[in-house]
């Protein structure tokens, strides 16, 4: 019987280090998302100012990107 506790024992840690596991894995694709969504829109930013530029557009009270959120 002992023996058997020991493997029920066994597969609940496994199974918590596997959820631990899952669980930072996803945090770092999230993280990783979340620089890639930052740079995306940073220039987004930068391509809406040179386009205000090329058209001569005056600066308006909406900052640029806001209108996406």
């Amino acid at each position: 019987m002992e023996k058997n506790d020991i493997r029920e024992s066994l597969g609940g840690r496994l199974d918590v280090v596997d959820m631990e596991y899952d669980i930072k894995r996803m945090l770092g694709e999230l993280n990783y998302h979340k620089s890639k969504a930052k740079i995306f829109e940073q220039t987004i930013k930068a391509r809406q100012e040179e386009l205000e530029k090329m058209l001569e557009i005056p600066k308006s009270n909406v900052d640029n990107g806001e209108m996406y959120q």
